[in-house]
């Protein structure tokens, strides 16, 4: 092989020697580094001669240094600088050795009762070492099959972080060692004092043999069961020593500790693993499912494991309410017998009527003594979510009891969403600095009852919500899921903006910035995955480089190089990069071909999303972007008059705002006549306001929408004549439940505007103090105070009473925001603005096998489409199809995720003109019975609202089961459940003076008679004539009026003819509003409701029911009188 003048290429050979092999002049200067583990361990230098090769001998005594694997870097400058690298492993040998060891040598813990959970460990290494703990299940390997954390493992992780082996020249210097493998040690030029990751690129590896040189009392109820725990930092002594107590969990299984030590001077080192045994005698095991339905039928798997003398023992099963446990006495209570050394085991059904984590409890009784006693005892919880699709409504506004900051007008009236009926407003007292506000919180009709909730999260600062959630709880701002590089900077820009704000006002504190400081580091380093060649970035790791993502990573950049140091390179290589796509016209290029439109819309918002970044950036001073910025202010003049989208308007008004173009006047004036205003808000939206229709129904605010007037907003707040309010104030009732918006493209520009609103407006006193109540539930009262040190935290109250309306009362001074986040469960979601044709079809293979079709009702392409499929309870897809899925459906999907029994798939775009299909096959694993039905939702991440819902199931497999709660003996039903649940009602024959309780508890007592009954998909309905009001509720209602029940068809009662003569004796009805905003009074038919049949035994006659009514007048005047 022939190597080119001023190259340099090295091997290594089987000791400690390198063998650097080059082609030039004798009496070049060579320079030899050798680093590990961040740190320069040796270096030396040769001269060439003309033999082309040289050993170079790294001396012994440095071997242990050089575990578990370092790079040798050879360099040398000639009319350029050359480098070349390579990595030599060093396995299995430890720095500073860590140990751990049994407290009592050769005790590995084999417990007999639970006492003997209390252990002890001793590591043993070097002096001031420290030492992370954690313990794993073992059987966590066994289904891995594999112990994850090794020395290996550890390695191959560090190795990821290796830039592989590359001969490079160059006349910059510094690209060259970080291209050879310098970069963790350079990057701290480009994040400060933090190390990011290095490029995923691997070089060859050469491997250098080691040879060389080398519980609890038994009456206590277990429930404790991790697949980990401990995960503990301790430090070693002066000894290099530690005793580490800790108890074992609940768990009879085997326990593996694992140890991983950081040396300050001598690098990472990883202990053999110990087991500890967590053993009982005699114990059982409860299996549950990950999660279930409510209503569906749980088949449960109970073990007795017996490791003493033959016994016999008995089961008793208890568990919380809205669990029931179908004759779990004919297959489990029986007395039962298990061998020494043998294992006993039956099954039960669990049917949950309720949501939530719900409580089984097992006890196992020895019948051998007298009187039984209590061997073991096993509590489990069983996840059980709400039937149907769960659907999330955020209400946001603003707390401004000044009446100054929000609202031009004194005391002006501010209707939220648009819902009259839905009475959200808000009235402000500005002389006596106090704002009424009352949400009305009538749910649709079409939830399922019971699994409504809602909750209430308020803050004293505009941007407290965003700071709470991006830095305290690093979650996303933005609703829709995303994936990529677009992802990252939707979770990296909300922070920079937020820390700018903090920081202009002089609120940053070290607390929230160290915080902060390393997501931004997370964020950039993983920015790093999607930079491509020439500082451009991409959108995708494998996908070619995009314009326009590159301009926004760009910006973004800039911003958050006012908060942390960022390297330069990486800004200017990206504008150089972007220069080179702009023609001598102006016009630029969008180089990824998915991204770009030919249209001039698409060309012109180009150029002003360029010259957006580059003011911002400050980049105008520079000769070459001094002339691109000339090229784009012109291109984006010539084309105003074209130009007729608001989203391109905003941008191209903003962009040519900045630049000082004398036609920006020109076209912001176009912009704000595209304006729509609605009762004192300004926005900017391609579809019409939905006028007349409750929130809940409403189709919420787009992506397009939302980044539109955020544009505007930034427009406006530059621009003294213009009042940023009412666009201001319709961005903050846009606000989802974490502070942000739809994506994380407009979350990010939304966040940046309401930013510099919020730093505009910002009070220097805060004093809010917030009083919340209801109209129904007089016993709810809930209070909140807000000054200047506690302004940007969140605080939440939780169990707001849903039908009812809520009342705040805000006092006191500063710009605060509330948000009331109201969640439920709907049979079907509508889809009325559905904008995909989507067909769900099962096909039995071997496994189960589901095909979805779906194509767009557009123009020509959807755009990003996201498809979320649900899996059936107990089912979960084959791991190949999963594997090859992308493969099936071509090149549209970009991205899976399969995660907690929901499957996203992304895809790039699906056509009008052609089906784009998913195969997937699905098996059981485990047993489930009456399955409820799965949905499969397909939308656009830029439009989460505009859903399309298919619910699936297996078919012939199970039948539903419509009836669970019996207590009439003659009443014929199916399945095997024959207890009444705690949600349904009571259909009962009861003696009067047993129902005096229930009477004087209740909120109402009619006299009705059932005058029909409709079935839906997953309620009863019922409408019945009220005859006779015994006791008057809230509900303004009279004698011969129609009244609205409801109960699940779970529920066997109400089960009474029509025409037959009840008394109903619950609660106050719910309050409903329909899409017509007609509010409805529904009656729920739960625990709380009896209703008693009014013949007597005397048979169906007036006289009868007179008695009856007679005797009931009498003991309900017996109540007690509060």
């Amino acid at each position: 092989m022939r190597y080119y003048n001023s190259t340099i290429f090295l091997q290594v050979k089987k000791t400690m020697n390198v063998k650097v092999r080059f082609e030039h002049d004798e009496g070049r200067l060579f320079f030899v580094m050798v680093v590990s583990k961040g740190r320069i361990i040796w270096t030396d230098n040769f001269y060439s001669d003309d033999s082309g090769v040289k050993i170079v001998h790294i001396p012994d005594k440095y071997r242990d240094d050089l575990s578990p694997f370092a790079r040798v870097i050879v360099y040398y400058h000639g009319q350029y600088l050359n480098a070349d690298s390579l990595t030599i492993d060093f396995p299995d040998k430890c720095l500073d050795q860590l140990q751990i060891l049994h407290y009592r040598p050769g005790i590995t813990g084999l417990p007999s009762t639970p006492d003997d959970k209390r252990k002890v460990i001793r590591l043993k290494g070097s002096v001031g070492m420290t030492v992370g703990l954690v313990a794993v299940d073992k059987s966590v390997y066994y289904l891995n099959d594999k112990i994850s954390l090794t020395k290996e493992s550890l390695r191959k992780e560090m190795l990821k972080r290796d830039t592989g082996i590359k001969t490079v020249q160059s006349e910059n210097g510094i690209e060259i060692f970080r291209i050879n493998g310098l970069l963790v040690l350079q990057n701290i030029d480009l994040l400060g004092d933090d190390i990011g990751r290095p490029l995923n690129r691997i070089g060859d590896r050469v491997y250098v043999s080691p040879h060389n040189n080398d519980l609890i009392p038994y009456k206590k109820i277990r429930s404790f069961f991790p697949e980990t725990f401990m995960f503990e930092d301790v430090v070693l002594n002066s000894r290099g020593t530690y005793k580490h107590k800790f108890l074992l969990p609940d768990t009879v299984t085997t326990w593996i500790i694992h140890a991983v030590g950081i040396s300050a001077s001598r690098g990472l080192c990883v202990a053999d693993p110990i087991q500890f045994y967590a053993f009982l005698r005699f114990h059982t095991k409860l299996q549950l499912p990950h999660k279930v339905v409510r209503l569906e039928q749980v088949k449960v798997k109970l073990s007795v494991y017996n490791y003493d003398a033959s016994t016999k023992f008995k089961v008793n099963i208890t568990g919380d309410l809205g669990l029931c446990f179908p004759r779990w006495e004919a297959y489990c209570g029986s007395i039962r017998k298990v061998k020494k050394n043998g294992i006993s085991t039956c099954e039960f059904d669990i049917i949950p009527f309720r949501t939530g984590d719900l409580a089984i409890r097992v006890g196992i009784w020895d019948q051998s003594v007298t009187p039984p006693e209590l061997v073991d005892a096993v509590e489990k919880k069983l996840y059980v979510v709400p039937e149907g699709k769960r659907l999330r409504k955020t209400i946001t506004f603003a707390l401004d009891p000044e009446g100054s900051k929000l609202q031009s007008v004194a005391a002006e009236k501010i209707v939220l969403d648009s819902d009259p009926v839905m009475d959200n407003d808000t009235l402000n007292n500005t002389n006596e600095n106090i704002q009424q506000t009352e949400v009305d919180l009538a749910l649709p009709t079409e939830i399922i009852p019971g699994t409504e909730s809602c909750g209430i999260q308020a803050c004293g600062d505009l941007m407290g919500d965003v700071i709470s959630t991006v830095i305290f709880d690093t979650g996303d701002t933005f609703v829709s899921s995303f994936y990529g590089g677009e992802e990252i900077i939707g979770n990296l820009a909300p922070i920079v903006y937020a820390l700018e704000y903090l920081n202009s006002l002089d609120l940053l504190n070290n607390d929230i910035f160290d915080r902060s400081r390393r997501s931004i580091t997370k964020g950039v380093t993983q920015l790093m995955k999607y930079r491509k060649k020439y500082g451009s970035f991409s959108l995708n790791e494998g996908s070619l480089p995009s314009t326009w993502f590159t301009a926004l990573v760009l910006k973004t950049l800039c911003h958050t190089k006012n908060i942390k140091f960022i390297d330069d390179r990486l800004i200017n290589d990206g504008f150089m990069w972007i220069l080179d796509q702009v023609d001598e016209e102006g016009r630029p290029k969008e180089v990824e071909f998915r991204l770009s439109q030919k249209n001039k819309n698409y060309t012109v918002m180009l150029a002003a999303e360029i010259l957006i970044a580059q003011k911002e950036c400050n980049k105008s001073q520079e000769l070459e972007q001094e002339m691109l910025e000339f090229k784009l202010a012109v291109f984006l003049e010539e084309n105003i008059y074209s130009i007729k989208s608001p989203l391109v308007l905003s941008k191209m008004a903003y962009a040519l705002q900045l630049a000082d173009s004398p036609e920006s006047e020109r076209v912001i004036n176009k912009f704000i006549n595209a304006a729509q205003t609605a009762e004192g808000l300004t926005y900017w939206s391609d579809n019409g306001a939905e006028e007349g229709v409750p929130l809940w129904y409403k189709q919420g605010a787009d992506s397009y929408s939302i980044e539109t007037t955020a544009y505007g907003l930034l427009l406006y707040l530059n621009n003294p004549n213009l009042d940023p309010n009412p666009l201001a104030d319709w961005l903050i009732r846009k606000r989802n439940r974490n502070g942000g918006f739809v994506g994380p493209t407009d979350t990010s520009i939304a966040i940046q505007a309401l930013a510099k609103f919020s730093h505009l407006k910002h009070s220097k006193t805060t004093d809010l103090h917030m009083e919340i109540s209801s109209d129904i539930s007089t016993n709810y009262n809930e209070v909140l105070n807000f000054n200047t040190e506690n302004a940007i935290q969140q605080k939440e109250v939780s169990n707001v009473p849903v039908g009812e309306k809520i009342s705040i009362m805000t006092k006191g001074k500063g710009l605060g925001q509330m948000k009331v986040r109201v969640a439920y469960n709907v049979p079907t979601t509508p889809n009325d603005h559905c904008m995909f044709d989507l067909t769900v079809e099962r096909k039995e293979t071997i496994f189960p096998k589901q095909r979805y079709n779906k194509h767009y009702r557009g123009a020509s392409y959807s755009g990003p489409t996201n498809v979320e499929i649900e899996m059936l309870s107990g089912y979960k897809p084959i791991d190949e199809d999963l594997a090859i899925i992308n493969e099936l459906s071509g090149n549209s999907i970009k991205n899976t995720k399969y995660k907690d029994g929901l499957l996203t798939v992304y895809l790039s775009e699906v056509s009008n003109n052609a089906s784009t299909c998913l195969y997937l096959r699905v098996k059981e694993d485990e047993i489930i019975d009456y399955l409820q039905p799965a949905p499969v939702v397909v939308f656009q991440p830029s439009r989460p609202e505009e859903i399309c819902l298919k619910n699936y199931d297996i078919g012939h497999l199970h039948q539903t089961l419509p009836v669970y709660c019996i207590e009439d003996d003659n009443m014929k039903y199916k399945g095997k459940c024959q207890c009444l649940s705690e949600s349904c009602g009571g259909c009962k024959k009861v003696r009067l003076f047993n129902l005096q309780k229930k009477f004087c508890a209740s909120d109402v007592v009619y006299n009705i008679t059932i005058d029909r009954t409709v079935k839906s998909e997953a309620s009863k309905d019922i409408t019945a004539v009220l005859n006779k009001i015994h006791k008057q509720g809230d509900h303004d209602i009279a004698d011969g009026k129609s009244i609205e029940l409801r109960t699940s068809l779970a529920c066997s009662c109400p089960n009474f003819k029509t025409g037959e003569p009840l008394v109903l004796v619950g609660k106050n009805p719910k309050r409903f509003v329909n899409r017509n905003m007609e509010v409805l009074y529904r009656y729920i038919v739960d625990e709380t409701t009896t209703l008693v049949n009014v013949t007597d035994r005397g048979g169906r006659n007036s006289h009868g029911r007179t008695n009856f009514l007679s005797a009931f007048h009498k003991h309900h005047t017996l109540c007690p009188v509060e």
